[in-house]
């Protein structure tokens, strides 16, 4: 799963042990996504001749640690003999390129300690750094297929990453982890200190009496060796239990947690927190990363899901958006199981204003997606990032993994039902839209309020998309067609508050449709969500309930298409069958096209 490489960039930050032999210092660790002396790729090159600026982001949660330490250098590893080059720290914590330190050194092949000029710069733990050198790749290189850049280990978000001219910092494929670290005096460390850096409970929802499966990671961020330590675990903060653990933990060396536990017994949202309780029969040091909690929801009735909503992050000046819009083809249109809406990026022609929180809520990156706005387990971000397989991969390929997604977020429990119909006045251009629903116990107590969300998406319109030609080269296509853009909302674009019957609710919705817009290439698309204002911190209270769509097109003065014509099913392979009748994908064939079908 593609969600899984952030979780091994989250695993694989550490601290080395000291070590003389690489010209550090006793009190010198290497921070970042490699901190040891390991090259399994020498020698990656871009493939054109030209002067790169390539490096590593490493965010706040991962410098936490260090808060009072100083950033004294770098550690870079060359496949070539590079000469004199540019070296960097910028800090992207204002999303700007604030300078931390610049130094022009020479880069020689294998490892290079770059120690800065001056004592350094005293880190405050809420930098985000994006460190490296500018790399200049050769005529020569190019014919040689063999460049200056090393790498290690599986691609890893954040740990190889390229500046563009525009601003922007895209991630680099097939090269691992760039080996580049940060060098730091670890002076003022405590000698002795814990962080949970890593919890996890699974997915969200569990059914009563279900086992909530915990795994941890708990890293020494102390200077010393730690020989034993107790935590401390629970649910919701009562009645916590302690576990001693006894083996030896090296300075930046990790320890596995891992707990069974029965579910609570009663509906609604519920916490598991685990916290460092002793260290070597210590109280240990106040800190914020010493104690980490998971939130989860517990139900006991639960309905089938009508449709998956895939809402995609996208973006008209990146090449590598046409790449993942192949891919999505699949789900364009009236679809039995996907509700695909895209939304664009900020200030770009297609950025509808009313959706501009979603990219900074959800989108850390574009091209990315989210699938019912919904956590995976074991990660921070909620969108997920295609860019490390955008143009290595086929699109059969990333359509086969976006349908793996879809597949198992169709499983999830929904708690409401969710149904809509609507009507056009074609002369004065209104579309009003009905919603009705029941909704179950276990929305009020794992949700609280809820709130609907009814959005106008086009499909059928001509604008300019940055894309790629067949050997990746980037141009502007001036006439690229565009589906499922989301226009605008007839509801808030957060959602409107429902008002409850009883358990059922019947909400209706109107607007007018602007005359830049094509009626019959308009649908509708309705969420049940958390009722509220979602924030990047709680973004994960607000995933999707249910999802309904439009099931005829708006035409000009017409409600609906005849549709006289049989249906006809095929497998994705274009074998004819009668009708599905196992799970799986399908292609389903009416008077309106084809589309792919998730049953």
């Amino acid at each position: 799963m593609i969600k899984r490489l952030l979780l091994i960039a989250a695993l694989a930050l550490g601290l080395s042990a000291a070590a003389d032999d690489r010209g550090l210092s006793a009190n010198q660790r290497t921070v970042g996504y490699t901190t040891t002396d390991q090259i399994d790729v020498d020698g990656a090159a871009v493939g054109t001749a030209g002067t790169y600026t390539v490096g590593a982001i490493i965010n706040p949660d991962q410098l936490a640690f260090y808060a009072g330490c100083r950033l004294v250098g770098l550690r870079i590893a060359a496949g070539y003999d590079l000469g004199r080059s540019r070296t960097f720290v910028y800090d992207l914590a204002n999303n700007n390129l604030d300078e931390v330190h610049v130094q022009n050194q020479k880069l020689y092949k294998g490892w290079n300690n770059i120690f800065f000029n001056g004592d350094g710069y005293e880190l405050t733990g809420k930098e985000r750094l994006f460190y490296g050198f500018d790399y200049v790749e050769t005529a020569e290189m190019v014919a040689a297929d063999k460049g200056g850049l090393c790498g290690v280990g599986a691609d890893i978000m954040g740990a190889a990453c390229m500046l563009y001219p525009n601003g922007n910092i895209y991630t680099i494929s097939e090269i691992g982890a760039l080996c580049i670290q940060l060098i730091v005096d670890v002076t003022n460390l405590p000698a002795r200190d814990m962080a949970v850096t890593f919890l996890d409970s699974g997915f969200k929802y569990k059914k009563v009496g279900e086992q909530v499966e915990v795994a941890a990671l708990i890293k020494n961020v102390g200077k010393d060796t730690i020989p034993s330590f107790t935590v401390a675990y629970g649910f919701d903060g009562v009645n916590m239990s302690t576990e001693d653990i006894t083996a030896p933990l090296a300075p930046g060396a990790d320890a596995q947690w891992t707990k069974k536990l029965t579910a609570p017994t009663d509906c609604g949202v519920h916490s598991f927190t685990l916290a460092i309780d002793k260290i070597d029969g210590q109280l240990p040091p106040e800190r914020p990363y010493n104690t980490s909690s998971t939130i989860f929801a517990v139900y006991e009735t639960a309905l089938q899901r009508n449709k998956v909503y895939l809402e995609v992050y996208a973006d008209q000046n990146n090449p590598y958006w046409a790449l993942l819009d192949q891919a999505l083809a699949g789900y364009e249109g009236i679809n039995d199981k996907v509700a695909l809406a895209k939304v664009y990026a900020p200030d770009q022609p297609l950025a509808a204003e009313s959706s501009t929180w979603l990219h900074g809520i959800y989108a850390y990156t574009t091209p990315s997606f989210s699938v019912n706005r919904s956590q995976f387990p074991g990660e921070k971000n909620i969108a997920y990032d295609f860019n490390d397989f955008l143009g290595v991969l086929p699109s059969e390929m990333i359509a086969g993994i976006l349908d793996e997604v879809v597949l198992q977020d169709l499983t999830t429990p929904a708690f409401a039902t969710l149904d809509l119909d609507h009507s056009y006045d074609a002369t004065t251009r209104t579309l009003t839209v009905n919603t009705t629903g029941t909704i179950l116990p276990e929305a009020k107590d794992i949700y609280g309020d809820i709130a609907a969300t009814v959005m106008i998406v086009e499909d059928g319109i001509t604008a300019t998309q940055s894309s790629v030609n067949e050997q990746m080269q980037a141009f502007n296509d001036r006439n690229y067609k565009h589906r499922s853009v989301v226009r605008d909302y007839l509801t808030d674009s957060k959602g409107d508050k429902l008002i409850l019957n009883g358990e059922s609710f019947s909400a209706t919705y109107s607007g007018k449709i602007s005359p830049q817009w094509k009626p019959d290439n308009i649908r509708v698309i309705a969420i049940l969500t958390k009722a509220g204002t979602p924030t990047k911190a709680k973004a994960a209270d607000f995933d999707v309930i249910n999802t309904a769509t439009s099931e005829a097109i708006l035409a000009s003065g017409i409600e609906s298409v005849s549709t006289t014509a049989p249906e006809r099913w095929h497998s994705i392979d274009g074998r004819p069958i009668t009708s599905p009748t196992a799970r799986g994908i399908y292609l389903r064939t009416t008077p309106q096209g084809t589309v792919k079908v998730i049953r």
